[in-house]
């Protein structure tokens, strides 16, 4: 029996939302002086926070 290698995708932790996603889907936040990624939902919501902030 042939055994079959499942690759997971990379995972990496959000600080922001307290959880793992994949690499790939994390973005880094403008505007700050140390370069720190997010996952793509927390990015979202951070920049919705921003931007009513903004207002």
């Amino acid at each position: 029996m042939p055994e079959t290698v499942v690759e997971k995708p990379l995972q990496k932790y959000c600080f922001h939302g307290q959880h793992s996603k994949p690499v790939e889907g994390f973005r880094t936040l403008p505007g700050s002086k140390q370069r720190r990624q997010v996952c793509a939902d927390c990015y979202k919501k951070i920049l919705a926070e921003r931007k009513a902030r903004a207002r």
